[in-house]
């Protein structure tokens, strides 16, 4: 089973501080008004039976990395495999499917 959580910094003067991320279900600890509307920076963790795929060490801007994800998802739909990678993280992410049902 997937568990995927999303986590936004408190504010844009974060340095990358992990422990400035807050859980979007907390979303009243962010100060809307000291964040960059134009570069929304976060954490997706995902987890997969309890095995790590990312974590909150693995910062961007959270919305390009749901994009990321989507754009592959849509290429398994479309050709039945996707590879793509966050450049700034230097992850790399292989996404099969082996059949309609099911994404690997």
């Amino acid at each position: 089973m997937f568990i995927i959580e999303s986590f936004l910094f408190k504010t844009k003067n974060h340095k990358g501080n992990p422990d400035l991320l807050v859980n979007i279900r907390s979303y009243e600890q962010i100060d809307i008004n000291n964040l960059d509307s134009l570069y929304l920076e976060g954490a997706i963790t995902i987890l997969y039976y309890n095995e790590v795929f990312l974590d909150t060490g693995q910062w961007d801007l959270v919305d390009q990395l749901y994009l990321y994800f989507t754009e592959a998802l849509i290429g398994v739909k479309e050709t039945g495999k996707s590879v793509f990678g966050f450049l700034i993280l230097l992850l790399k992410f292989s996404l099969s499917g082996n059949n309609r049902n099911m994404c690997m």
